[in-house]
């Protein structure tokens, strides 16, 4: 291979790009907390960031159907982080918050 030239999607050397040539991230975390995390969630132990803090104080988040793809990647936005701290709302690629 030439140097310079990267397979497309291959190996995290940059983003995958989709049949139409638009960027989207290779992988898709959909960051879970596991059952003690979710606990301490509950209970009040694990804060929001203080930009998504804000971001819920001011109501700048979006509610919609878990089902809508995302507007980067085209992956339903269930399938996105959860926000930490705030586990009702989920981060798509492009760091919209959404209450599905």
């Amino acid at each position: 291979m030439a140097a310079g030239s990267e397979k497309a999607g291959g190996g995290g050397a940059g983003p995958a790009l989709r049949e139409d040539g638009g960027a989207r991230p290779a992988v898709i975390k959909g960051w879970r907390p596991s059952p003690e995390e979710r606990e301490a969630h509950y209970d009040g132990l694990v804060l929001p960031d203080p930009a998504d803090a804000k971001a819920i104080e001011t109501g700048d988040w979006r509610r919609t159907s878990g089902a809508l793809p995302c507007s980067l990647c085209g992956a339903a936005l269930w399938r996105h982080d959860m926000v930490r701290g705030a586990l009702w709302l989920i981060r798509d690629c492009n760091g919209r918050l959404w209450k599905p």
